[in-house]
């Protein structure tokens, strides 16, 4: 079972990450591509967070074979 990040939306944290690593570096892309915060906005402390995390520290390009 997967974490909730959004429950107005029902959106995945691992949906939210998939955008911060697909290209999504703030607040405004991520809620115009998933539609968070657009309702209570309870989630964005915690998506706030995600992205901080996830640009300091992206995740590696795949090893080349």
């Amino acid at each position: 079972m997967s974490e909730i990040t959004c429950y107005c939306f029902n959106v995945e944290k691992q949906r939210v990450i998939a955008a911060i690593e697909g290209g999504c570096s703030s607040l405004g892309e991520i809620k115009n591509l998933l539609g968070v915060t657009g309702n209570c906005a309870r989630c964005q402390p915690d998506i706030e967070l995600l992205l901080e995390f996830y640009l300091k520290f992206p995740k590696p390009p795949a090893a080349a074979d």
